[in-house]
């Protein structure tokens, strides 16, 4: 009964709020904040002469989110103004000339109104597009809750996908699996857009592997996200933006790239913007391969010692197509309605072959035996949405609704084939197993959301809804050598189901007093869960609700300086396979099942950071603490027969996080810069003496240095450098750690890696030709030791990490515009 009036309150408050504010008109607009002026001259370089309808746009320096723009009048002056305190650039263009960025525009109470001076325009030669850059840039900007990096600024990314373009941003980290961490926690949320993406589903390296570098215009870090987005993801979000057209008139760019050791990928993107209609349509394909070597070794201390020794190969192929349209109909400035649809299709194949060596020293026996391992799966992705946003007359009073429907569906065939040799060297009867999977993923979600400012601050109010079902049917054969049949295994085969409604609500409200931005946020939570062990008939429900604050306060110190500080409560819900309560015997002597009781871990997150600008230069320092509780611990138990162990899982632990970060930015003479990025990470995890978990400790860190030199106006170098620190892995951590048992404490090697990229422009800026070298000195290669009570093991991992891409880029008409027609009254504010 709280839930339901709780949710009838705030549509209740959103529907008066609405007609309240409806009722204001222009007249009444009132700007809450502090606004300043921007002016100056454009003038033709050659002939001295003052330039007319020349376009000018004013962005933020931190964000790059445009803000305001104008036209010049017939003697060439411009002026923009209620433009808020800080610092932008300004973009200026007119067809036919080469377009400028005046950087390092500050509005200050000290200096509101700000004169640019005189703007000489240089006319392009007949046929060019080239584009004069003033001042570019940098790679990573900063907002009030998110760090934001630049991904045309990142050479060493042409031809590659979204993991490598991860791999490089700050406070990110992408293992030799394409596993994605965050500040050290790979417990996170990856958005496309905004929203999510049936692509993820369930294998997120894979999906973000699929992803070209080139379609990505930016990645955004929010480490502790306000109330407007879901709370998933103890670390927080990481929000990938795609490119998308601006511009009037029509277009495309296609791209090739091909890579050493049979790696291929190219792109097709078109665009038409009109002044009512803006349609893309693409098209992505990627094939690759993958190859590499693992070795490990255990040992066990006992009476009876046993060693264990694998060598494996393996080989990894996969093919990728992906299909992306989308259209905005756009009938007046207050409207607009957005239909987009993506689908993905992936083939993917997979080959292994691992030789082992099993030891027993008393009596002194030996058997080896050898397993390989053939798998093909299909993955279809596909999204379908619908946004529409209506614009009231007072500014940047906004009402949007969104319905995305995404589904995921896959299948997996596992084929198995093991040899054994008895005490006299002869091979055995060969085992062979046959695991079939297919699994379907769909997820409906509807939202609303409201902006409404006033003169004393910003609100906004939403709400979503959430649906999600999850179906995976797990099939095993064995091959029966006597009858020369498959046979379904019933120990091992189930279907299992899961379905998730999440029901929530929203409000911030942001304001300034002084020289102090502030925003405050909450977020309400009702979430209904099934499980559903088809196999035993067995159903498991729950349902639980939750409040999620949050707080933003920002100081502007100085113009130049500025402190910041954060505060929110998060959630990770258990995925669903450690919820499934089916017996898994693949292994006899080593069982484990789900917990389908188990509950969500909780997480508050505070942080707080000090950014500075030192002209084209800045230092952001950052502080963050995390208190998480509820964690889901792996926990492995010997059987009173003590003839197996039985693994599950359970709420147990708590931890405490805390981390430092430094970032740099520095300008060196007009055509270096270079990006230095520093982390450390400690990590204290609770011990649990019932269950005989000691308390455990990690401390890690890593430094990133991305260098970029501007060779020829034509010409740009790029080299990256980066460490992971060697770091003590912590078993019990959560449902995310890996590659160590329960009661175990193990020891990963630091790790090195660089890489060279270069860029030529060619064909008038029309084309453009990359180069990149990946692990230039061949030195990315896993190494990790672990202890438990009464073994060791080494595991030794490399794969083709030295690869070498060449790739080409062509533009149609990327800038081309329709003529603009000389208006008596044009705007002032932004045009496009």
């Amino acid at each position: 009964m709280k839930t339901k009036y709780f949710f009838n309150l705030l549509i209740f408050f959103a529907f008066f709020t609405v007609n309240i504010f409806s009722q204001e008109t222009r007249q009444r607009q009132i700007q809450s904040d502090p606004i300043g002026i921007v002016r100056g001259k454009v003038v033709d370089d050659q002939s001295q002469k003052p330039m007319e309808y020349v376009s000018i746009r004013l962005f933020r320096s931190r964000d790059s989110s445009i803000v305001s723009g104008s036209l010049t009048n017939s003697q060439g002056y411009f002026e923009i103004k209620n433009v808020p305190f800080g610092r932008y650039y300004a973009e200026v263009k007119f067809i036919g000339f080469k377009t400028k960025l005046v950087d390092s525009i500050f509005i200050t109470p000290r200096n509101p109104e700000v004169n640019i001076g005189v703007i000489h325009f240089q006319p392009e030669p007949i046929q060019t597009k080239e584009v004069e850059v003033t001042a570019q840039r940098d790679i990573i900007s900063y907002a009030v809750d998110r760090r934001i990096y630049d991904v045309s600024r990142d050479l060493t990314t042409s031809g590659g996908t979204a993991l490598d373009v991860l791999s490089n941003v700050p406070s990110v980290s992408v293992d030799i699996e394409g596993n994605i961490t965050l500040r050290g926690s790979g417990n996170l949320q990856v958005l496309i857009d905004g929203k999510p993406s049936s692509l993820l589903g369930f294998d997120r390296g894979t999906a973000l592997d699929q992803i070209p570098a080139e379609n990505i215009e930016r990645i955004e870090v929010i480490t502790n996200p306000s109330a407007k987005y879901d709370p998933d993801g103890v670390a927080g979000i990481i929000n990938i933006v795609l490119k998308k057209n601006t511009m009037l008139g029509y277009g495309a760019i296609l791209s090739a790239n091909v890579g050493t050791a049979d790696k291929y990928n190219g792109s097709v993107n078109l665009n038409l913007r009109t002044d009512n209609f803006n349609s893309t349509i693409g098209y992505n394909y990627r094939a690759f391969s993958m190859r590499g070597n693992t070795e490990s070794s255990r040992s066990s201390f006992s009476p009876d010692s046993t060693y264990l020794t694998q060598n494996q190969s393996f080989l990894r192929r996969g093919v990728f197509h992906r299909f992306q349209f989308s259209t905005e109909w756009m009938p007046n400035p207050k409207n607009s309605l957005l239909f987009g649809a993506n689908a993905g299709f992936f083939d993917r194949k997979m080959s292994d072959s691992t030789g082992y060596l099993f030891s027993i020293m008393n009596p002194f026996i030996q058997e080896p035996y050898h397993r390989k391992n053939s798998s093909d799966g299909k993955n279809l992705s596909a999204d379908l949405s619908l946004f529409y946003k209506y614009l009231f007359d007072k500014k940047d009073k906004e009402f949007n609704t969104n319905l995305l429907f995404m589904t995921f569906k896959g299948d997996n065939n596992n084929l198995y084939y093991e040899t054994h040799n008895d005490t006299l060297g002869l091979i055995e009867y060969p085992i062979r197993q046959n695991n079939k999977s297919d699994f379907l993923n769909n997820n409906l979600t509807y939202e609303i959301n409201f902006i409404n400012p006033s003169d004393i601050g910003k609100l906004e109010i939403g709400a979503k809804a959430n649906l999600r079902t999850i179906d995976i049917n797990y099939n095993f054969y064995i091959f029966n050598n006597s009858s020369q049949v498959w046979q379904l295994d019933t120990n091992i085969s189930n279907e299992f189901g899961y379905n998730e409604n999440i029901i929530s609500a929203y409000a911030t409200f942001s304001s300034k007093i002084s020289n102090i931005s502030y925003q405050i946020g909450l977020r309400a939570e009702q979430t209904f869960t099934k499980v559903d062990q088809k196999t035993l008939n067995e159903v498991y429900k729950d349902k639980y609700f939750n409040l999620f604050p949050t707080l933003h306060l920002n100081y502007q110190i100085v113009p130049w300086n500025s402190l910041m500080f954060s505060y929110t409560r998060r959630i990770n819900r258990p995925q669903s396979m450690v919820l499934n309560p089916f017996i898994d015997y693949s292994d006899p002597q080593n069982l484990s099942k789900g917990n389908p009781y188990l509950k969500p871990e909780f997480s508050n997150s505070f942080e707080i950071s000090n950014l500075s600008y030192f002209g084209r230069n800045s230092l952001n320092l950052t502080l963050f603490y995390r208190y998480t509780t509820d964690i889901i611990s792996r926990i492995t138990r010997l059987d009173t027969s003590k003839t197996f162990t039985l693994t599950t899982y359970e709420n147990l632990n708590k931890s405490k996080s805390i981390g430092f970060e430094a970032m740099w930015n520095q300008t060196l003479f007009d055509f270096v810069k270079f990006n230095l990025n520093f982390s450390y990470f400690y990590l204290d995890i609770n011990g649990i003496p019932d269950y005989g978990i000691p308390s455990r400790n990690s401390k890690s860190w890593n430094i990133k240095l991305n260098t970029m030199f501007n060779l020829t106006k034509n010409i740009d170098l790029q080299f990256n450098l980066s460490y992971d620190s060697p770091v003590v892995t912590t078993g019990g951590g959560g449902m995310y750690w890996r590659f160590f048992e329960m009661g175990s404490v193990g020891k990963l090697d630091g790790i090195f890696t660089s890489s060279l990229a270069m860029k030529i422009d060619i064909l008038n800026g029309k084309g453009t030709i990359n180069f990149r070298l990946m692990d230039i000195f061949k030195t990315i290669n896993y190494n990790l030791t672990t202890n438990g009570a009464n073994f060791v093991s080494n595991i030794h991992r490399t794969r083709e990490s030295r690869v070498a891409f060449l790739g080409f880029q062509y533009k149609i008409n990327e800038y081309k515009r329709p003529k603009i027609r000389p208006q008596e009254n044009m705007p002032e504010n932004e045009m496009e």
